[in-house]
């Protein structure tokens, strides 16, 4: 006999969905900011490239957000 029934399975899908949103952003602004911060270094534009690495970061972690907004179907909740 099953633990879980098939909404079941369906609603822990959701939930690994969601809780991967978190870590999603921060390791995209993370590498966007340690990212242009590397490239400051080497080029020498200290801190342009951060600045601008931080927000494609952001940028990325915002997109990965609403595609999986757009991809998750909530009535079946």
């Amino acid at each position: 006999m099953p633990l879980i029934g098939p909404e079941g399975k369906e609603q822990m899908k959701l939930i690994g969905r969601f809780s991967s949103i978190g870590i999603e952003m921060v390791v995209a602004i993370c590498i966007g900011f340690f990212g242009g911060r590397w490239l400051d270094v080497h080029f020498g534009t200290k801190p342009y490239l951060m600045y601008i690495g931080l927000v494609f970061g952001i940028l990325a972690g915002f997109r990965g957000l609403v595609r999986i907004a757009r991809s998750t179907d909530l009535d079946k909740l």
